[in-house]
This record gives structure tokens, C-alpha cells and sequence, in this order.
């Protein structure tokens, strides 16, 4: 990977188990967020491969909110889990048809079923508990995104990742702007996750503390050292 003359990366390899927690570290510039846009594919101009196993389900969290401001932060958590939208489109719009076909009823009623199995009948409570965590009631949950502030809107991109069924979550500097509480529980989150495989970029000792492998990103490669930070 280079951004012109700039080399980043050279047969650098990473590789992330299932349900493996691993932090990412290296100093500024190497290129640690540049890999993440590389993961979810929002980067494809380097030379190489990202292989997932088939139907995983890879997210992170967004630097930028651009032409999202306007949508209140918890409808934009909501539309950014994966299937919500098309799912509640396909029940919403099922309710305006008076009389629908056996296919549109077979597909009504599969998508019944998927929303609930994703736990998204309750969705919208848990994502405001967990943002009033962060110290974002439900009061500010409500308002469009721009009237947060910066850290704020890292929290949002927090607890959107914590509700989003994915099997890969990639996240960014998560305790940059947190104070001891709103750290705390996060770190309660990420003890409390036993079924996804994180990957997260972060020099927070207490964060490193809590995972099973840490990836240098150094001299264009990744080094991958097991254990936590200890």
C-alpha cells in the first residue's frame, strides 16, 4: 500500500481468529486506520488479497459523518446495523399493502422472524442505555448528529459496533476524549464480548490489558506478539 511516494506497507500479513481480541499499535502515520478502510473494503487501491470466511460480517467505527448530520444519532445507529433497515422496510411496507401475495407474505414473514432473531424488536432500548453509559440521554439521543460533539460521536459509533451482530469489529482509538466512567464501561464491554473477533488501534494500556494479541505495525510490516499488554 503507498499514498504516492510513500510506502506503508510490504507483504505485510495479518491474520484475525474467530472471536480473537487484538490490539492494533504503531506510531502515527504508519498507516493502522489506512488497514481498517482496507478491511471493510471502503479502500481497495493497494496490491494484495483481504480474505473473510464466506458471510462474515465485518464493521467499524466511521471517522467521518458527512451528509449524515441531519438524522437523529439514534435512528443513524439504528440504520447503520446490519439488515435493520431492509428488514423493517419489508414489515413496514407489508402493513400498507391490503392485499398481499403468498410471496410477499412468505417474505413478510421471514423477515419477522430474522428481525427478532437479531434482537431488534428491543434494539432501540439497549442502544439508549447504553448511550446514557456515555453520558448521552436519550433527550440528546434524539437530536440530529451534528449537535454532538466530537467525542460524543465516538461514543454513538461505539454503541452502534456493540449492537451490530458482526463478526469482525474494527475500532478506531476508542478512549480518546473518555472520561474514567464512560472508559470503564467500555472496558466492561469489551470484557463482556465473547462471540465477535475485535481488532482495535489503541496505545491505552488498560484497553491493551484486556486482549489476547497485540500487532506492531513497524518498518512496513505487522509483528503479532500473543498475550496482552503485560
Amino acid at each position: 500500500k503507498k499514498f504516492g511516494d510513500k510506502l506503508l506497507y510490504s507483504d505485510l500479513q495479518v491474520v484475525i481468529e474467530k472471536n480473537e481480541k487484538v490490539g492494533m499499535i504503531g506510531r502515527n502515520g504508519v498507516g493502522k486506520s489506512t488497514l481498517f478502510g482496507m478491511l471493510t473494503g471502503d479502500d481497495t487501491e493497494f496490491d494484495g488479497e483481504v480474505k473473510a470466511s464466506r458471510g462474515t460480517i465485518i464493521v467499524s467505527t466511521r471517522q467521518e459523518h458527512i451528509g449524515l448530520e441531519h438524522m437523529p444519532v439514534i435512528d443513524y445507529i439504528l440504520s447503520e446495523l446490519p439488515k435493520f433497515a431492509e428488514l423493517k422496510k419489508t414489515i413496514d411496507d407489508f402493513g400498507k399493502n391490503p392485499s398481499p401475495s403468498n410471496s410477499q407474505m412468505n417474505k413478510y414473514s421471514d423477515a419477522l422472524d430474522h428481525f427478532g432473531a437479531l434482537g431488534y424488536y428491543e434494539v432501540e432500548d439497549s442502544v439508549l442505555r447504553q448511550l446514557a453509559t456515555y453520558q448521552i440521554p436519550e433527550e440528546k439521543a434524539r437530536m440530529p448528529l451534528s449537535k454532538l460533539s466530537g467525542g460524543q460521536k465516538r461514543f454513538a459509533e461505539l454503541v452502534k459496533i456493540a449492537h451490530s451482530n458482526a463478526d469482525l469489529i474494527l475500532i478506531d482509538e476508542p478512549t480518546n476524549h473518555m472520561d474514567y466512567i464512560a472508559k470503564e464501561a467500555f472496558i466492561a464491554w469489551v470484557e463482556s464480548v465473547h462471540s465477535k473477533a475485535m481488532l482495535i488501534i489503541t496505545h491505552d494500556r488498560d484497553v491493551l490489558a484486556k486482549m489476547d494479541r497485540i500487532i506492531d505495525i513497524k518498518d512496513n510490516q505487522a509483528f503479532s506478539y500473543t498475550g496482552n499488554y503485560a
